[in-house]
């Protein structure tokens, strides 16, 4: 016996494995921009959200400096609505602080108790606070 006998060749209907038909086609293509319109929008909303929150982190981080920026330099510093620009250069496009009473931050890296009110540019708005002495911004409430 030979092997041939055991393992006879396989037939290959060439005509029949030569492609997808066109509702195939039809049909995948349709699936795919199913699961494309659900998770574009869903994608794009996590993708400003993180955004925003850098953002916000960096915004934080430069107000949270400004008591050792007041100490390294020796003399104080009073945040209000107008000393924003210069102390916050860096203040993303479309991003506002406003400051509704002015917080004192004094040489010896002491501050007074102040808020802030962060607006994204989707105007939405998070109030903030500073505690002395920490003089470490956390939010409201």
């Amino acid at each position: 016996m030979r092997i041939l006998d055991f393992c006879p060749p396989k037939v290959v209907n060439w005509r029949a494995e030569q492609g997808m038909t066109l509702l195939e086609l039809v049909v995948v293509m349709f699936i795919a921009a199913l699961i494309t319109g659900v998770a574009l929008p869903s994608t794009l909303k996590m993708i400003q959200t993180n955004q925003d929150h850098a953002a916000q982190a960096a915004i934080l981080d430069a107000l949270n400096s400004l008591s050792l920026r007041a100490y390294s330099q020796g003399r104080g510093i009073i945040l209000t609505d107008e000393a924003v620009t210069s102390l916050v250069p860096d203040l993303p496009a479309g991003w506002k602080i406003e400051v509704p009473k002015p917080i004192d931050f004094s040489l010896n890296g002491f501050c007074g108790k102040g808020e802030i009110r962060l607006i994204s540019p989707h105007s939405q708005q998070q109030v903030w606070v500073i505690n002395p002495p920490r003089c470490q911004f956390s939010p409201k409430g």
